[in-house]
């Protein structure tokens, strides 16, 4: 099981998954917290130049553009909300992660902030591995 808690527990402030044995979760799911808080996750607008065929969403302010053979399976395991679309543009911070620098990425990938303060997205890069830009 892959945790992505560490990535941005300092951004965050909780885990989208908590200790003990995965819970099947949809989006629906009460008992569940998917990181999602509308059916539209993420600031508006539209961004594909990573030549990302998807996206996955923690909550309004995250949005991971993973690179990886299975990018919405990657997102499903780390209780993300896939778009079926790059991260919006209007980032304030973006955070190059490259593969096998954390136990979450098998692949690079790349993680867009909105609306986070710098210090707790500095935090959450290095703690992954990334670089801040």
């Amino acid at each position: 099981m892959r945790w992505i808690c560490v990535v941005f527990l300092a951004v965050v402030g909780a885990c989208m998954g908590s200790g003990g044995d995965a819970k099947d979760c949809d989006d629906t799911a009460e008992d569940c917290d998917t990181g999602s808080e509308s059916s539209s996750p993420g600031p508006p607008g539209g961004r594909d130049e990573s030549g990302a065929t998807s996206s996955c969403f923690f909550g309004e302010s995250i949005c991971i553009e993973y690179r990886g053979a299975d990018p919405d399976g990657w997102c499903a395991d780390t209780y993300g909300a896939i778009v079926g679309a790059g991260c919006p543009e209007g980032a304030d911070y973006a955070c190059d992660i490259p593969a096998h620098a954390h136990s979450d990425y098998d692949a690079p990938a790349t993680a867009y902030y909105y609306g986070v303060a710098e210090s707790d997205v500095r935090t959450a890069c290095e703690t992954v591995g990334g670089s801040l830009r």
